[in-house]
């Protein structure tokens, strides 16, 4: 009896649960984002909230919509292509052609120029497109859709829309007043071909349905053209190129397009990392820092917060207050910098000197309780400084030696010197020639920065001991010798040596 009841509450249980499921029809707009996604994972080249136009193949009636961008007068933007590209033959907009930002695809273009590979060079090379927003007649509840329309096309279409002798032009695009346009579609793939294109040549308004015209104006207004467009980082587009993108998650390849990670981040060059700061709309701006991994870490913490190698993490956190040294090697806007990053009180119009300045910002951190330091190591710190050729400065000559042209040419962009690295490209010791040139620049700019700033800080001719012990040092150095690139570093180096010296005795005075 007890087996028969519970065999019977299990049916009705069943029963009121069929009962209680209740069918949703299934809505138009979901089939069609999902019919809309990206095949097998293959990357498109407009966002998936836009909807592409594919000609069917043989008849075609479409409606060209106005641009909605800017001040532009023509209803399509240029757009340029690179096909068939990795292991799985994809298509991408060319970053360089299309936006002005660097692109890997045409970089690998060049380097197989340099290298005589005109067959690869071809295979790389970009089509044009016209992107144009147009309504497909025989699917019209789809509403607008983007057409990535082939040149050939387009420029047919021009022809058909002027009149040479009138000079009238034909507004097919008037929303109002426009016309539709015809044409076939033969084919597939790159044996695709489009014939007997021509103008209806009645003038019909967008749409008989008003409300339906301005929705789908209001849609365009809202989507511009170049809002649609997708462009993938410089990192995902080196992984498609050796094969590294997983295609069974479309998410993990819209997440890996998005941006680069910490790994890829850290092995950029300023140029790439430039172009990501472009293309994510980073508020960085490189120069506020002057060594390439401290411009590296600022990119990776704007794009992933707080995530990276823990270890190169902690360097980054140990560099954010600057110690004495680097204080007394700053220039009076990077003072400001530092008080305004790190909340200091200190107003610097209150000082006359740079030195003053100096060790106002030095006592200011001490106060706050950054940077400090027992003096036994500060003393270890300054030495390792010295050995190393003044670490935060420009790279030392011997660093230089090691260099190749295309590091030296990052040298001469980051520390804007005055060298044209294209003209010792011809001459027979050109990378030699090339590096006494850049570090005879760096030796002139750095040795007139510091010590003419502080002859314009000291105009009464203060801190005589200090003067004579830096002339000493260098007549020491240089004696009979001509002052060549290494002569003038090591006097540049003494001298520096001993202005942070006689700055630190100072500002413990006064902190005293």
């Amino acid at each position: 009896m007890v087996t028969k009841k519970s065999s019977k509450s299990t049916k009705r249980s069943k029963k009121k649960s069929r009962k209680a499921f209740k069918y949703r029809p299934q809505t138009a707009a979901k089939i069609k984002e999902r019919a809309e996604r990206s095949r097998g994972g293959f990357d498109r080249m407009l966002k998936d909230s836009v909807p592409e136009f594919r000609p069917a193949e043989h008849e075609n009636r479409i409606r060209i919509l106005p641009p909605t961008w800017g001040d532009e007068e023509y209803y399509g933007l240029d757009v340029f292509v690179h096909y068939g590209i990795g292991p799985d033959e994809q298509s991408y907009l060319c970053r360089e052609k299309t936006v002005d930002k660097d692109c890997p695809i045409c970089d690998e273009a060049k380097e197989a120029h340099r290298k005589g590979e005109e067959e690869y060079v071809k295979e790389l090379g970009t089509s044009s497109r016209v992107a144009v927003y147009v309504i497909d007649r025989d699917k019209e509840d789809d509403g607008p859709k983007v057409w990535l329309m082939p040149s050939g096309v387009e420029i047919d279409l021009a022809f058909l829309v002027y009149d040479k002798r009138s000079g009238e032009v034909m507004q097919i695009a008037d929303p109002e007043d426009g016309y539709d346009v015809e044409f076939e579609r033969i084919g597939t793939g790159l044996k695709t071909k489009y014939k007997g294109l021509k103008i209806v040549h009645r003038s019909t308004p967008l749409s008989e349905d008003e409300e339906l015209a301005e929705e789908w104006m209001e849609f365009v207004v809202e989507n511009p053209i170049p809002d649609t467009l997708k462009f993938y980082s410089v990192g995902y587009l080196q992984k498609v190129f050796g094969g590294e993108i997983e295609r069974e998650d479309d998410d993990e390849a819209e997440d890996e397009g998005g941006a680069p990670d910490e790994d890829e981040i850290m092995e950029m060059t300023k140029k790439e990392l430039q172009a990501e700061i472009d293309e994510h709309d980073l508020d960085i701006d490189l120069d506020n820092f002057k060594k390439l991994k401290d411009k590296r870490f600022a990119v990776a913490e704007a794009l992933h917060g707080e995530e990276g190698d823990p270890e190169e993490d902690d360097d980054d956190k140990s560099s954010e207050v600057p110690d004495e040294d680097e204080i007394n090697a700053m220039k009076k806007k990077e003072l400001e910098e530092v008080i305004k990053e790190h909340e200091l009180d200190v107003d610097l119009d209150d000082y006359e000197k740079l030195k003053e300045k100096r060790a106002a910002v030095v006592e200011a951190i001490s106060d706050s309780g950054g940077g400090e330091e027992e003096e036994g190591e500060e003393e270890e710190e300054e030495v390792d400084s010295d050995e190393s050729g003044d670490d935060d400065g420009p790279p030392t000559e011997d660093e230089m030696d090691e260099m190749d042209e295309g590091e030296l040419e990052e040298v001469i962009k980051d520390y804007g010197l005055d060298v044209d690295a294209s003209q010792f490209a011809d001459t027979k010791k050109g990378l030699k020639s090339l590096r006494s040139a850049v570090w005879e620049e760096i030796s002139d700019q750095y040795d007139t920065e510091d010590s003419g700033e502080e002859e314009e800080e000291d105009p009464e001719g203060e801190d005589e001991e200090e003067a004579e012990e830096d002339e000493d040092d260098e007549d020491d150095d240089n004696g009979d010798e001509q002052p060549g690139p290494r002569s003038v570093r090591k006097g540049l180096n003494k001298i520096r040596k001993g202005k942070r010296k006689s700055d630190k005795k100072k500002s413990k005075k006064k902190r005293k």
